[in-house]
């Protein structure tokens, strides 16, 4: 039953008839994870229903993240809201499981949303409508086990109000029941569904558009409403590719719930919940659970507000042809949102989960097929929110390919093939924002040459990344044609105007953060970048006796790695080496002094068959090392030893409870192909993010020289390890696994003479307009830099200890401070 709800005096009750319209929903779907609570200003708050759905365990064995996903929940509240007539709500939420939070994240942020956080509850105030608000309590009890995804999910729907609803007595309009006539529902214009549960399986009849397994089909001009407080289970398809005109709108559920996706054979016995044709529309509804993918249609497709929810690894969320619009809406999907059809997706909650990429170029490569056509779309304004992936995958990222080496960027009768993604905000952290590559595993078919194609022709602009843990990949393939030797290239590929971690990408910092495989790939272009890194950087090449410390103390078992208690004394600004000892005196590792590039390098000196680990720990608790780094070494791995079983890996540390690293370094690991993979990793902990690294550095006889690239601004330790695996005894390993010219951060020298031991104070920091210094007298001069090292504002013979930085975009930035006595000392602030 559709609710009213009036907050003024009878009198003015038909003014306000509309503000908010909430709905009684069908209890057993009810949630007991959260209470919702909503008013209007002063007046009595009112209690939502909320709604659960949880992921089907017949589902979720096949995915590779089941045991993740086992357990969560998506809990979901929702109203219609006028807010043209009203100055805004308070909603109250309050958590019913597990111990006492105290703690939120409310997304997405451009909501501009300032939480009041209580124990187990949080409230906020909003005005607007096409609004979907995530609610994080931030606790054990609501993450996942290794992941830790959020665990029992919680939104809330903020619809505009309802226009358009039809009347149930309308010519043409029938009202659903299990018992309504063939006839009637033959010939219905409208099949109007009133609030309630219905299975479409329960339908009492034979009916030419209603199967017995609950599949209705829309022909065209038909529509299907679902009311407020309706909840469908079934399956909704089209008669003919060439239908038109059909639509599904209002504001209840439909769901393909009892619908499951495959079985134990592989078999996927549905297709999509939703299946249109031309010119359709579905607006204002909930679409959830479904078998499969989400919603197929063909060209001119509209959808506004909606809101989709999918649990496995093959529900993608939309996919509609040429000329289609997506707007105002929020989808949760675990494959691919959107396919590049020509597509205009604009304002939407993007939740991205474990699987498949917001944006997708298609797939193709299989032997026998041509890829299909794709490009044109644009993405614009869209907020994507606690993103699942943990690795890059085949087809993980905001823009991913797995295209077959004939694709060529497509047009769709416009004047360009250009796709743009622009005005993108990233809230959380992700593996990268670009997986452009053809078809990989397997690769795509090699094709004739008078079919190579290429893949690119993307702009995006204005893309803003909180945190990034991998790389991005832009790569084309080498011997894409049956005949000669042709390139499938990668190109015409820009990136401007975005950050990732308050970092510009730009030339200087674009290998921090993408893999581009210069020989496939042409026209990258990225924003100029000017300066560099002022942070020092020091080669170590083991000619001044550089001492290695011995870790022979078990840390579990037999492991010995480096542990808190080992970095604990390590003073800041400085860095020590580290290996584990299962051979004292000699140790796993010495320093020898000839046969190195040039003399003296490290090598591993032990027999044994099993990996073992070397690692440099630099202590960056004072930010001595700051920006782009362009670190490089050189290695030995000499045969018979085999390619896949040396790695290296630098990681960045940030130890946020400030209560020491809560894993540890294991450089220890098997005899096999992943020994040293073991061997460089970090265990037992989350403190510890992989910034740079390869797992399988390949033989090489003689010196070879490994540049990377990494950012290291934002942490407190940065950790470099090398690891490598004999797999057999070898009785003369000196020589066969060696390392030199390590360049490793250290200590900045600031300058010759610097301030008398007061040191300067700014404040406050974060600061958002005047900067303040204290313990600084007389006349003084100062710059600020951005971390590339660009200049954005200087000043000489200052006297006002209070300096105006309210020009200076959002981020983080250094000031060099120097007074007339020629001290100089920088620190380092944040502009909110």
């Amino acid at each position: 039953m559709k609710t009213i709800l009036s907050f003024l005096m009878i009198l003015f009750a038909t003014s306000v008839f509309g503000q908010i319209t909430h709905y009684s929903w069908p209890t057993a779907f009810f949630s007991d994870k959260y209470e919702v609570y909503v008013k209007k200003g002063t007046d009595p708050e009112i209690k939502l229903d909320v709604l659960m759905s949880l992921p089907d365990p017949n589902d979720i064995q096949y995915d590779s993240q089941g045991s993740e996903l086992a357990g969560r929940s998506f809990s979901f509240a929702s109203i219609s809201y006028d807010n043209t007539v009203s100055t805004g709500i308070t909603f109250r939420i309050v958590k019913k499981y597990g111990s006492s939070s105290t703690k939120v994240k409310i997304a997405p942020k451009s909501y501009n949303i300032t939480p009041t956080v209580g124990t187990n509850e949080v409230s906020f105030t909003i005005n607007g409508n096409s609004k979907y608000v995530s609610v994080n309590f931030e606790d054990t009890a609501n993450e996942t086990s290794t992941k830790k995804w959020i665990k029992h999910m919680l939104t809330i729907f903020i619809d505009p109000a309802e226009t358009g609803a039809p009347n149930p007595t309308d010519p043409g309009v029938v009202t659903y029941s299990s018992s309504l006539s063939p006839t009637a529902l033959d010939n219905a214009t409208t099949i109007y569904f009133p609030p309630g549960y219905h299975n479409l399986r329960q339908y009492q009849f034979s009916s030419s558009i209603l199967t017995t397994d609950g599949i209705l089909t829309l022909k065209s001009g038909r529509k299907m409403y679902l009311a407020g407080g309706a909840v469908v289970e079934g399956i909704v398809q089209r008669f003919d590719y060439y239908d038109t005109n059909q639509k599904i709108y209002g504001r209840g559920i439909l769901t393909g719930k009892q619908y499951i996706w495959q079985d134990a054979s592989g078999n996927k016995p549905y297709g999509e919940l939703v299946e249109l044709g031309q010119n359709a529309s579905i607006e204002g509804v909930m679409l959830m659970d479904s078998p499969n993918h989400g919603i197929v249609g063909v060209n001119n497709f509209m959808i506004n507000n909606l809101k989709f929810l999918g649990w496995h690894a093959n529900n993608d969320a939309i996919r509609v042809g040429q000329r289609s619009e997506i707007k105002n809406s929020f989808i949760r999907a675990v494959d691919d949102f959107f396919y590049n059809f020509n597509n205009y997706v604009h304002d939407c909650v993007l939740w991205a989960g474990h699987n498949g990429a917001i944006l997708t170029y298609g797939w193709g490569g299989d032997p026998g097929g041509l890829t299909y056509n794709s490009g044109a779309s644009t993405l614009d304004n869209i907020d994507i929110i606690n993103p699942e992936w943990s690795s890059l995958g085949n087809n993980n990222g905001i823009v991913a390919a797995q295209i077959g080496l004939d694709y060529k960027p497509f047009a769709y009768g416009t004047a360009s093939t250009l796709t743009t993604v622009k005005n993108i905000r990233i809230e959380g952290s992700i593996p990268g924002i670009l997986n452009l590559k053809p078809r990989s595993n397997p690769d795509a078919i090699q094709v004739p040459v008078a079919n190579l194609g290429y893949l690119g022709d993307l702009l995006l602009d204005n893309i803003t990344v909180e945190k990034q843990f991998a790389k991005g990949l832009i790569r084309g393939q080498a011997n894409a044609t049956t005949t000669g030797t042709n390139t499938f290239f990668t190109k015409n590929v820009t990136i401007t105007n975005s950050t990732i971690g308050g970092t510009q990408i730009n030339t200087i910092s674009a290998p921090v953060y993408f893999d581009i495989e210069a020989s496939t790939t042409q026209n990258i272009v990225f924003d100029i970048g000017t300066g560099s890194s002022s942070s020092t950087l020091e080669t170590v090449d083991f000619a001044s006796n550089v001492p290695i410390t011995k870790l022979s103390t078990p840390v579990t078992g037999t492991t010995m790695g480096i542990t808190n208690a080992d970095i604990a004394g390590l003073t800041a600004g400085t860095g020590q080496w580290f290996a584990a000892d299962y051979n004292l005196p000699t140790g796993e590792f010495s320093v020898q002094s000839t046969g190195g590039n040039l003399d003296q390098y490290v090598s591993r000196v032990s027999s044994s068959e099993f990996a073992r680990g070397i690692a440099y720990v630099f202590n960056n608790r004072n930010k001595d090392a700051f920006g782009i780094l362009n670190m490089s070494f050189d290695y030995l791995w000499k045969s018979p030893l085999t390619a896949d079983r040396i790695s290296y890996r630098v990681y960045g540390v940030n130890d946020d409870e400030n209560n020491g690293i809560d894993g540890y370094f294991q450089l220890t690991g098997g005899s096999g192909a992943f020994g040293d993979n073991s061997a460089s990793s970090y265990v037992n902990g989350t403190d510890a993010t992989a910034i740079a690294g390869n797992n399988a550095l390949g033989t090489s006889d003689s010196w070879k020289k490994i540049d990377y690239t990494i950012d290291a601004t934002q942490y407190e330790y940065i950790v470099i390890v090398f690891a490598g695996g004999f797999g057999t005894v070898q009785a003369s390993p000196i020589g066969l696994f060696g390392i030199d010219n390590i360049k490793v951060p250290t200590n900045k020298t600031l300058s010759t003479a610097t301030f008398q031991k007061s040191s300067l104070v700014i404040f406050p920091n974060p600061v958002e307009n005047n900067l303040n210094i204290t313990n600084l007298e007389g006349e003084y001069s100062y710059s600020i830099f951005d971390l590339l090292g660009k200049k954005h504002k200087s000043a000489s013979k200052q006297t006002s200890k209070a300096i105006d930085i309210s020009e200076l975009s959002r981020g983080t930035y250094l000031i060099s401070i120097s007074n007339n006595a020629n001290n100089q000392e920088t620190l380092k602030f944040i502009k909110k």
